[in-house]
């Protein structure tokens, strides 16, 4: 197995370069944060950044953990990865993960000024520093169960001088003190309205998204048009809604509430 790392301090732009790297240079798996990567998909391990520290983190991403290890390196071992790119910090914590999940040494090091500018790297840093924005090597959607809860936004990366364009996800990790993302509830109630109305027979008059300590708690006013089974129309409401808010913006539901305003039965005329 060719182990390669690409080392650079906190918020200098690793994993939002790590896919072109690796990529560049035909690796086929990527560990960054806990997690192995192939392909834009998340193939095992559980993400350093939904930890509620920045000690929980560090341990998730060097596999402090022995369950965390060992399950990581059943998996490498079952997939017979040919290559790996690591991301750390430094090349010794490129090493320590190395060592943690038996991969071998480590055969070369990028440093991440190789393959971005100062400017770049400030940049990188600046928003890390201020927003509390980190970046992950996945899409949206391979991500969102490990960041319930949290506003992620797909951001297309475009590194025009080398023709690279692939989907990132943005997001605040569990530890960042620097709030939370937020999402227009207009937004929220207008998937909820188009959600609910793709169930045959249902009508929206009012549609609303209220905040909860549990998360959001879509609430609809519907009628009900030629529809037998009213309860299996109001659960089907809410299953659609659910999983819609969570696909787009990885968000929670607390209670669906579905309120049946007006039920309506069109006349069949017999001829």
């Amino acid at each position: 197995m060719k182990i390669y790392a690409l080392t650079g301090e906190s918020g200098s732009g690793k994993s939002y370069r790590a896919a072109w790297l690796a990529g560049t240079l035909g690796i086929k798996y990527i560990i960054d944060d806990g997690l192995l990567i192939s392909e834009g998909g998340v193939v095992a391990g559980s993400s350093a950044k939904k930890e509620k520290t920045k000690m929980g983190s560090t341990k998730k991403a060097i596999f402090f953990n022995d369950a965390d290890a060992a399950a990581m390196k059943k998996t490498i071992q079952k997939l017979d990865v040919p290559s790996v790119l690591i991301v750390g910090t430094s090349r010794e914590m490129a090493d320590r993960i190395a060592a943690r999940l038996s991969l071998g040494a480590v055969e070369r090091y990028i440093d991440i000024s190789e393959i971005a500018t100062a400017d770049e790297i400030e940049t990188a840093k600046r928003v890390r520093n201020t927003l509390g924005m980190h970046v992950i090597p996945v899409p949206t959607m391979a991500v969102k169960r490990d960041f319930q809860g949290y506003f992620m936004e797909k951001l297309e990366v475009l590194l025009s001088a080398r023709n690279y364009k692939a989907e990132k996800t943005v997001m605040r990790p569990s530890y960042s003190y620097l709030g939370e993302y937020r999402v227009d509830r207009n937004v929220i109630a207008d998937i909820c309205r188009h959600e609910a109305e793709r169930v045959c027979g249902v009508s929206v008059k009012d549609a609303r998204a209220i905040s909860t300590l549990v998360g959001i708690s879509p609430r609809l006013n519907v009628t009900l048009n030629n529809i037998r089974n009213i309860t299996k129309a109001c659960a089907d409401i809410q299953d659609r809604i659910a999983a819609a808010l969570e696909e787009y913006l990885g968000i929670v539901t607390d209670k669906i509430i579905v309120t049946v305003s007006d039920v309506t039965k069109n006349e069949v005329i017999e001829k």
